[in-house]
């Protein structure tokens, strides 16, 4: 898995996308982040064997941990992007 390193405060805190994903259960969103990289990474024929749906949620629990305490904020999100390779956008909730 792989996270973009982003600036501090990428967007302002009235953007709609962020308070969108700000608002999102968590358990939907988790389900919904996983999905969507699951998918782009089929999209690229890249192998999705051993990408486990609670494995992917522990790991990215870990990125947001050291990511909240880096970027002093209340919580991180991720939104899929998807280039030349499949990665995870890091957007702090302040």
């Amino acid at each position: 898995m792989l996270v973009e390193e982003v600036p501090r405060r990428p967007q302002s805190g009235n953007d709609p996308a962020t308070q969108a994903l700000a608002q999102e259960n968590e358990v939907l969103y988790f389900a919904r982040v996983y999905g969507e990289y699951v998918a782009a990474l089929k999209s690229q024929s890249k192998p999705t064997a051993g990408i486990t749906v609670q494995a992917f949620t522990t790991k990215l629990r870990l990125v947001e941990g050291g990511l909240k305490q880096k970027w002093k904020c209340r919580s991180v999100r991720f939104a899929s992007c998807q280039g030349d390779l499949v990665t995870l956008k890091p957007v702090p909730i302040y």
